[in-house]
């Protein structure tokens, strides 16, 4: 058995990251292929998204601003 790293339907069946995928899964070849299967155990940690630099809300320009903080301690 494979393990799913994405989102899988298939035949009706829902197979979330991390359960087991059965072998003979119509497309396991490219699911293999393209990484959205594998038999690596799956580690959630690989699919947190850091919050981007700056955020456009209505030509109004969001920054995160803990970096400038963050790089102003670092250099004092």
């Amino acid at each position: 058995m494979a393990i799913a790293h994405a989102l899988i339907e298939a035949d009706g069946v829902r197979y979330a990251r991390g359960q087991d995928v059965p072998d003979d899964l119509p497309g396991i070849e490219e699911l293999r292929e393209y990484g959205s299967v594998s038999d690596e155990a799956y580690d959630p940690a690989v699919d947190e998204v850091p919050p981007p630099d700056e955020i456009v809300i209505e030509g109004v320009v969001y920054k995160r601003t803990h970096d400038a903080f963050d790089s102003a301690e670092a250099s004092a």
